[in-house]
């Protein structure tokens, strides 16, 4: 198996946790960026955990986000 298959596998339905922080400290998006949700899928990272700016935890699939 290739490398990259072996380091799929690893993280098969793993759950990433991810928050944003400005420049200045405060809080922005934890929301993944298109070719982040690609890398992500790509993984077969199973759950999304990411912070948004009102610090709101939102829980999704790598597939449900917009």
């Amino acid at each position: 198996a290739s490398d990259v298959y072996k380091r799929q596998v690893k993280m098969k339905g793993a759950t990433i946790y991810i928050v944003g922080y400005n420049a200045d400290g405060t809080l922005a998006s934890g929301k993944p960026c298109l070719l982040c949700r690609r890398m992500l899928k790509n993984a077969m990272i199973a759950k999304v955990v990411y912070l948004e700016t009102d610090g709101s935890i939102i829980e999704v699939a790598p597939s449900e986000i917009q």
